[in-house]
This record gives structure tokens, C-alpha cells and sequence, in this order.
């Protein structure tokens, strides 16, 4: 589960269980957030100081990958869903956040051929 931090400081955020790690990497809000995710104006990777950013693949449905994180972001606000089923994929982004949004998390899960590409980030305020 994600845990506290202070302000500035990232949660540890699980690993999707028996997924590979394709990519992880922490970037500031001003070098700008490599994966484009859709959510709320006032929940946008780019606004947070420091975002950890981590692409994982699994064979596990869409579905699943969001469920699991859906448990471990279970103390925290959901504002923002979106299903990718309306284009036609199977898959989804989730936006949360906590802490009067000093702190948020962004989902994206979607398959393709087979395997389900998996991007979780976190972010912080300064």
C-alpha cells in the first residue's frame, strides 16, 4: 500500500506481482512527463514536482493490473476513470490523489497481443 511522506517525498508504490520492469525513472515537472496521461486538469503529471514513473508487462487482463492497484490505492481518492473499452481496447487509466492532491498516482493499463503494458507513476508537490 502506498504509504505516507512528507511533502516532496514519493510513496513506495507496488510492483505488479509477477510482471516484467521494462522502465523506471524519476523526472521534476519541468523536464517533462515521457508517457502522455489523460486525466483532470488539476491532476496532470507535469503540475508535480517529482514523479516516479515505472512501464511493467504481464500477461494478467487489463482488468486485473487495475483491480490490484484499486486495492493498494484503496485510502486514497479516486478522481478519474477512464475506460478504454469506449475505443474499442480493453483496458483503462485511474487518476488518485491524497493529501488535498499534494500527492497523486496515474494508471494506464492496456493489451495488446496478448501482453498488458502497465504504466504506474507518482507524484509529489514541492
Amino acid at each position: 500500500m502506498p504509504g505516507p511522506s512528507e511533502a516532496g517525498e514519493l510513496p513506495a508504490i507496488a510492483a505488479y506481482p509477477g510482471a516484467t520492469d521494462v522502465f523506471s525513472a524519476t523526472y521534476s515537472g519541468g523536464e517533462g512527463f515521457p508517457v502522455p496521461m489523460m486525466g483532470d486538469g488539476d491532476i496532470a503529471p507535469e503540475d508535480y514536482g517529482i514523479v516516479k514513473v515505472t512501464m511493467y508487462e504481464t500477461s494478467d487482463s487489463p482488468q486485473k493490473v487495475i483491480d490490484f492497484y484499486k486495492r493498494e490505492f484503496k485510502d486514497w481518492k479516486e478522481e478519474w476513470t477512464f475506460s478504454m473499452e469506449e475505443m474499442g481496447q480493453e483496458g483503462g487509466i485511474v487518476v488518485w490523489s491524497k493529501d488535498d492532491a499534494n500527492l497523486a498516482a496515474w494508471l494506464s493499463a492496456s493489451e495488446d497481443e496478448g501482453t498488458t503494458s502497465v504504466v504506474i507513476a507518482v507524484g509529489a508537490s514541492e
